[in-house]
Formats: C-alpha cells, sequence, structure tokens
C-alpha cells in the first residue's frame, strides 16, 4: 500500500471511529462525503451539511479539496459551489494535518471566525461586517433551508446498489464494522 493509501485509510478510519457519517463515491476512496454537523452555541448550530472531500494525488502532500455540497451562508464559502477559502487546507496545508482535524478543528474555526476581509461570498462578508443582526439572521435562514434535514443528505436505498452511479456507505459511529458496497 503507496503512502496516499495508507493516510486515505487512517484518516477515514479516524473519522468514522468520531462519529462522522461518511460516504464514499462510486469510484472508490478517492472522493468521499462527510455529514458534518454544525457546532452548539454557535450561529450554524443545528445545520447539517454534506461534505464532499476528494484525494489529490498527492495526499498527504497536499490538501484534500472540500466542498460544502447544500448552501451555507458564511464570507469564505463560496456561495454556488460550496468552496472553501482556509488556506490550512491549501497553500499551508502539511501533511502533519489530517482529515479529523480539517472536521474537528479547522472547518468549525472558520465557521465560528470568519474572514471577511478575503472573502468568496461578498454578501456574506458585507452583512458580518455591518453592525446589525443580518448576517446571523440569514445564516438561520440557510440553515432552516438548506441545512436542517438530515434525510436529504443520505444516500437513498436504491443508491447503495452496486450498480447505481451513485455514492455507497462506509461508516458511522454506529457501526461496528465498516461496509464498503
Amino acid at each position: 500500500m503507496n503512502v496516499r493509501d495508507r493516510r486515505k485509510t487512517i484518516d477515514i478510519n479516524q473519522i468514522i471511529s468520531n462519529g462522522y457519517q461518511i460516504y464514499y463515491s462510486a469510484g472508490g476512496t478517492d472522493e468521499i462525503f462527510v455529514i458534518f454537523h454544525g457546532r452548539d452555541n454557535t450561529t450554524y448550530q443545528g445545520g447539517i451539511w454534506k461534505l464532499r472531500i476528494r484525494f489529490p494525488p498527492h495526499y498527504p502532500y497536499k490538501g484534500p479539496i472540500i466542498n460544502f455540497m447544500n448552501k451555507i451562508f458564511h464570507p469564505n464559502i463560496e456561495s454556488k459551489a460550496g468552496t472553501i477559502c482556509l488556506n490550512l487546507i491549501g497553500s499551508d496545508w502539511s501533511p502533519t494535518y489530517d482529515l479529523l482535524s480539517v472536521l474537528n478543528i479547522f472547518l468549525p474555526e472558520l465557521l465560528e471566525n470568519p474572514n471577511a476581509r478575503d472573502p468568496y461570498n461578498s454578501e456574506a462578508a458585507k452583512l458580518y461586517n455591518e453592525p446589525t443582526t443580518k448576517y446571523t439572521k440569514t445564516v438561520r435562514e440557510y440553515i432552516i433551508k438548506y441545512a436542517s434535514s438530515l434525510e436529504d443528505l443520505i444516500p437513498k436505498e436504491n443508491e447503495f446498489k452496486k450498480d447505481f452511479p451513485g455514492f455507497g456507505f462506509l461508516g458511522s459511529d454506529d457501526d461496528d464494522d465498516v461496509m464498503i458496497i
């Protein structure tokens, strides 16, 4: 097993053992989908997002490519493609970082402390910089409209079939083992 595959396996097993629900693309583990929850006591509390995580050919020497698949209102997350502007998973990535740190530390920190001076979403940055509650209100509206139903994010039963060109179930904290379909 090469360094990339070994590291992907370690990272995937870590996030499964930490309670994340994970689905993989029909193409294998080069692309996975993770259910990500907003932290309690933050503006994003109660939000549920599906993250698309792609492992580049030079992983772990190059960081994972991560997108929000359902809409989120945030200055550093592009509104249509869900692309994240975060140097720690881009130009400042280090092979010492792991996917669990991205999910448990880097992304929650970004959500709680946006960098509105370097926005991907200028509308969110503008509202964030205003001394009103419009930003928080808009975030909450997006959560209600786009990020409040776990059922909408989980692949349906027919998507678990081998011939379905969607996702397969990989695991969650409720499973004792990992299923690869």
